[in-house]
This record gives C-alpha cells, structure tokens and sequence, in this order.
C-alpha cells in the first residue's frame, strides 16, 4: 500500500476501490499468515472501507542444486549474481517460471537451466519464429502473403489445436497457474515448428505459390499471437517479435479480436502488410563448459539456511 502511495497520488484507486479492484497477492508460504489474516484483520478494524484480498498465489520454496540456498555461503544465484552472467533477463524469466513451485518444492539445476533454454527457448520458440520471418524478409520482400483456399485443411487443424492451447492458457492464468500458462504458451510454438515442417512451405513456393502463401500467411499469425501469450511472461521478447512483424505493443494485447481471429490465425495480420525490420537470432546456446563453470562458481560448500521462499514474480 504504502509503495503504491509512493508512487501515486491517486493510490486510493486501488486501495480503496472495494468494486473495481479484484486483488491478488503472490506469495512464498511462509507470509500466509500475515497477509491472509493480520493484515486484512487490520483494515478491517479501521472500519474504512478498504480493498480487501480477493486470493492469493503460494508458492513452496525453490532449493539449489540438491541442496539450499545461502546467501551469507554464497551458494546459489541471485539478482545481483543473475545480471553478472550475461544471460538474458527473458532466459532467467522463463527458466524460473517453468520452475516455479506451486505445488511442491522445486530444483534449480544448471543442467536443466541450459536444457530449457537450448530446447524451448532456441530451438523452438526462437527455431519457429526467426526462420519464418527471415523466410518472409527473403523470399516475400517482408510482405504478408495473401492467403487462399489451398490448404485449407492443414490449416483448420492448426486453427482448432491454437484454440485448444489458447483455452489452457487463459484457464491458467485464471487459476494464477503461471507454470501451466506459460507451458501453453510455449506449445503454441510447437504447434507452429509442426505446421512448417508438415508443410514445407520452402518446398512449394516454387511450384505452388499459393499452397505456400497461405501457410506462411497462418504462421506468421501465429508469431503474433506468441507475442500476446509471451508478453506477462518474456516482454523484451514478445516485444522484438511485434518489432520484427512491423507491429506496436498495443498489437500485442490478447484482446477480444485477437481471440476472435485463433480459428484463423491469417487473419492476425492483414494481407500485404508490411513487416518491420529484418529478425535476428534472440536466444543463443548455452554450451557445458559454461553450466560447468557457472555452477562452480555459484556452489560453495552448503550451509543449514533455509530454502528461498519462491515469489513468483516476471
């Protein structure tokens, strides 16, 4: 309360709005008790009508390595500790997300770091979207190709497994199942690797223009709508891919229309409509001797601290 007075003077807005605010708190397990029943008890008392909790999101912690995380040992990676890697903000956000325990206590692992991000960050997310857009930039002049009614089978697959994942994701996110939603994020990527590799549309953008203008033209609708699912998680990235589809950040809101369009993601982005400035590579592989010498540098001998209680937090 008092950082939102801090940061506006309007603060009353959300703190005393009982009928506009829905208000949900993330929290490690151990601030329950504050924050369920001392602190509401305390507005309550003031007899001022205040927001009070709608729900809340409770996280188990997240140990290191086999082990706990401690501070004072300089054991385990922190925030400070995350920036001085070189690795991406995005990359940690999505590691400790698909992580993040909200059932059960959870591992950070330097294996499974580099694991996540070599195989769903760059070789997925990152394999799909950067080569469709150096496609279109090649080989359509960075134009949105008309689609037609070739292949409209293929592509009517697509539309109903985009919904399904869609579905999934809005649900979690509703539940504030953050690991789920952005695990379905991440599967409209896949989705989208498959449709390309089913369709070769390289293949057949010789021999039958139309075929492969049509599945460029869903694909490159996908990208934006990872871009919308993408945005709570990854936003750098979310935002570079509606920079590279010739697209703003309001372009990337899941809105109504966005939604509407799922079934037929060539309707995501207007035919020969421009897009914006060459893709380049977002995700780069983090090799072995890197895990190696990152978990050494980050695992001195293990003390009796605590495990980290887990926020959550993008």
């Amino acid at each position: 309360m008092s950082i939102t007075a801090a940061y506006t003077e309007e603060w009353e807005r959300w703190w005393k709005a009982l009928q506009d605010v829905e208000l949900v708190q993330f929290l490690g397990k151990d601030n329950i008790p504050f924050h369920t029943v001392i602190f509401p008890a305390s507005l309550l008392a003031t007899g001022e009508q205040w927001t009070l909790l709608e729900r809340i999101s409770v996280t188990e912690y997240l140990n290191y390595e086999g082990g706990k995380f401690s501070k004072s040992r300089g054991v385990g990676v922190f925030g400070n500790d995350a920036q001085s890697t070189g690795i991406h903000c995005d990359v940690w956000r999505y590691y400790l997300l698909s992580v993040r325990p909200e059932q059960n206590d959870a591992e950070f692992r330097w294996n499974d770091f580099a694991a996540r991000n070599n195989n769903e960050l760059l070789k997925n997310l990152g394999n799909f979207c950067h080569c469709l857009l150096d496609f279109a930039a090649c080989k359509l002049s960075g134009i949105v190709p008309v689609a037609s009614s070739e292949g409209v089978e293929e592509c009517a697959k697509l539309g109903a497994e985009l919904a399904c994942a869609v579905n999934s994701y809005v649900d979690s996110l509703e539940k504030t199942k953050l690991r789920e939603g952005l695990r379905a994020a991440i599967s409209v990527s896949t989705l989208g690797n498959a449709f390309l590799t089913s369709c070769e549309s390289w293949k057949h953008l010789r021999t039958n223009r139309d075929w492969a203008y049509t599945h460029v033209a869903r694909a490159l609708g996908v990208v934006r709508l990872l871009a919308a699912l993408l945005s709570p998680f990854l936003p750098t990235v979310a935002g570079l891919y509606l920079h590279y589809l010739g697209l703003q950040s309001e372009d990337g809101l899941l809105s109504s229309d966005l939604l509407a369009g799922i079934h037929a993601p060539q309707t995501l982005l207007a035919p020969g409509h421009r897009l914006g400035p060459r893709s380049r590579p977002l995700f780069r592989e983090i090799t072995a001797d890197e895990v190696d010498a990152l978990r050494a540098r980050f695992s001195d001998p293990q003390g009796t601290d605590a495990g980290v209680p887990f926020l959550g937090g993008a």
